[in-house]
């Protein structure tokens, strides 16, 4: 009500620096790209000087590259400001390469808890959503990459006549 603090400035122009916004500032949000609009409400949770940062599907919608942008820049908050990240992913693999800790849901519960490597398994996988995977490992990382396999679907074709 009183008007911006000097440390509510300060706040604000590090979220706009961590956020990579510094070309757009003046800008309306809605004459945005789908990730720059992205990265500001990331940066809009930042200012706020938040310790955990929640977020539903954050790369839905945007391109590859954006999208790639947008795992990394939240997992480097994580890592590099120690803001606690929860987060829906419902791409298995970006879920793996860019989450420390996976929790899997089946019917709203939880089904399988851990880190990537113990969470996805072909069994963990066929289990909570009923497909067939093969589980490779990243050659750069280690960590698992999933591979969906195709279902097998019966058709039951019955002449008409």
């Amino acid at each position: 009500m009183g008007g911006l603090t000097k440390e509510d400035k300060k706040a604000i122009d590090w979220a706009i620096r961590v956020t990579e916004l510094d070309a757009f500032v003046g800008r309306a949000v809605d004459t945005l790209s789908g990730g720059e609009r992205q990265r500001a409400w990331i940066a809009l949770a930042l200012a706020q000087r938040t310790k955990i940062l929640l977020l539903d599907e954050p790369a839905t919608f945007l391109d590859i590259h954006h999208e790639l942008e947008i795992l990394t820049l939240v997992h480097e908050l994580s890592g590099t400001y120690g803001i606690t990240v929860g987060w829906v992913l419902h791409n298995l693999n970006n879920a793996v390469a860019y989450s420390d800790h996976i929790i899997t849901l089946r019917a709203g519960k939880i089904f399988a808890e851990g880190v990537p490597a113990d969470t996805m398994t072909p069994l963990t996988i066929r289990e909570a959503f009923d497909i067939d995977v093969i589980i490779m490992s990243d050659p750069e990382t280690g960590r698992p990459i999933c591979l969906p396999r195709k279902p097998q679907l019966t058709v039951d074709i019955k002449e008409s006549g």
